[in-house]
């Protein structure tokens, strides 16, 4: 692509920008009216599922289909992976450069792509790292720059991405590079709290003080708060809105910053009834996307680095490494768990080293197993439902509850045994906050170990 439709200006050592052109996409979709999008993000996703931007109806699309990444060298079309694959005109394509007026086609939808006069400016980052978020990936740098300005400026932000991609890593950075960082951060994740606690945990009473109480003065993280019950959504947006707290005839002033993690999209779920629209207003002044590891596969040797030299230092073998042959395998594996999960395989690979292998090299202790090798999800499902006694008999709330249940108590007894006992790595691994999953252990009396 010529460089008067994408460039890069270099601003400072800190920050730089990607100066584009609007592009159009026009979709003609065979179950729909032609329809006409225009975007200035430096992504956008194509599939049937509903977080995508583009959300097709075409049941041979899949649910991530393919995206257009707007890079330095030009706009780029990558297949993710899709059943039926993306096509530029009659060629298949896994991943290609889009000229203006080229054809995109996925299932029976044909997708035209053309670039606009309107220029757009995507800024960067010019560093690595964000706190313990490291990337060097137009991706990271895109979100690191939205998280360098909003964390001094109070406002309350809302950070979206896949379980493990390091929601809560952002939000302890944000905490750390404002002005509240003297204080507590408080983490409340509402899907690991049962209904019948969540007004307690959240709002106290007179006997105990709740997160938002626990706070003042400092930052809430506040994750999955659609977990909440709509009576306790309305509560909170009615909290936030009057910044107080109504208690046996006394008035309770709140001073939190509020930061909310989901991998849910809050937006979309608010449009359709799902979430209470106020209140994601209110929590979302700034939206800020945490992209998963399949969409930057360039930052897994720094992030593989950070890792190993966190291990040098607590081991004390300043010569732990990684081949070519081993980081080439790191960066072809798809990452499912994303950075918690290679975090998981980097810890675990260390650990199992013998002294006489480690000084050389850190391999894997097993290959990963890609999720379409592992045999079909709905016959592991069927056997679960078998060996727990659960069946359609059973009300499909009480069978859920039953099975997330048994695999709670299984996930976090694997983790624990892996782990010696030790909550501080377990919650690492898993990508909850370590009072999170303190508060998991004992709701599901699971006794642990080590507390390192």
């Amino acid at each position: 692509m010529t460089h008067d439709i994408t460039r890069t200006v270099i601003f400072d050592d800190r920050t730089e920008a990607l100066q584009a052109r609007r592009f159009l996409l026009t979709i003609d979709e065979p179950s729909r009216a032609t329809a006409h999008r225009i975007f200035g993000s430096r992504v956008v996703t194509i599939g049937t599922g509903p977080d995508n931007d583009v959300v097709l109806e075409d049941p041979s699309v899949s649910r991530k289909h393919c995206e257009v990444r707007v890079e330095a060298a030009g706009y780029r079309l990558v297949d993710l992976d899709s059943k039926n694959g993306t096509r530029l005109g009659d060629l298949r394509i896994r991943d290609a450069f889009l000229r203006s007026g080229a054809s995109i086609v996925v299932g029976a939808t044909t997708i035209r792509f053309e670039t606009t006069d309107e220029e757009v400016e995507l800024l960067l980052s010019g560093r690595t790292r964000f706190g313990s978020l490291v990337g060097g990936s137009a991706a990271m740098r895109e979100t690191f720059a939205v998280l360098e300005r909003v964390a001094p400026r109070d406002v309350r932000v809302l950070l979206v991405g896949p379980p493990g991609s390091g929601k809560q890593q952002a939000a302890e950075a944000i905490h750390a590079h404002s002005g509240r960082r003297g204080a507590e951060l408080v983490v409340l994740d509402c899907s690991a709290v049962s209904a019948a606690n969540a007004e307690l945990e959240l709002f106290g009473d007179d006997t105990q003080a709740g997160a938002l109480e626990q706070a003042n003065g400092g930052t809430l993280y506040l994750v999955e708060p659609q977990e909440l019950s709509p009576d306790l959504q309305a509560r909170l947006s009615r909290t936030l809105d009057r910044a107080e707290l109504r208690r046996a005839g006394r008035t309770i002033q709140l001073d939190a910053r509020i930061i909310t993690g989901s991998e849910a999209q809050l937006r979309q779920e608010a449009h359709r009834g799902a979430f209470r629209s106020d209140l994601y207003y209110q929590l979302a002044v700034v939206e800020v996307r945490i992209p998963p590891l399949r969409e930057r596969p360039e930052d897994i040797p720094l992030i593989v680095e950070f890792f190993l030299e966190q291990a040098r230092r607590s081991t004390g073998v300043a010569s732990l490494n990684v081949t070519y042959a081993t980081m080439e395998k790191l960066r072809r594996h798809s990452w499912p768990g994303n950075v918690a999960e290679l975090r998981n395989f980097v810890e675990r690979a260390v650990a199992l080293s013998s002294p006489e292998s480690a000084a050389a090299d850190v391999r894997f202790v097993e290959a990963p197993v890609r999720a379409e090798t592992t045999g079909d999800p709905a016959d592991a499902v069927a056997a679960l439902m078998r060996a727990t006694g659960v069946d359609t008999a059973v009300p499909f709330k009480d069978a859920k509850a039953r099975l997330v249940e048994v695999f709670e108590l299984e996930y976090w007894a694997q983790l624990l045994r892996q782990t010696g006992g030790n909550v501080s790595a377990a919650a690492r691994i898993a990508g909850v906050h370590r009072k999170s999953l303190e508060y998991i252990l004992r709701k599901l009396d699971i006794g642990r170990g080590s507390d390192g």
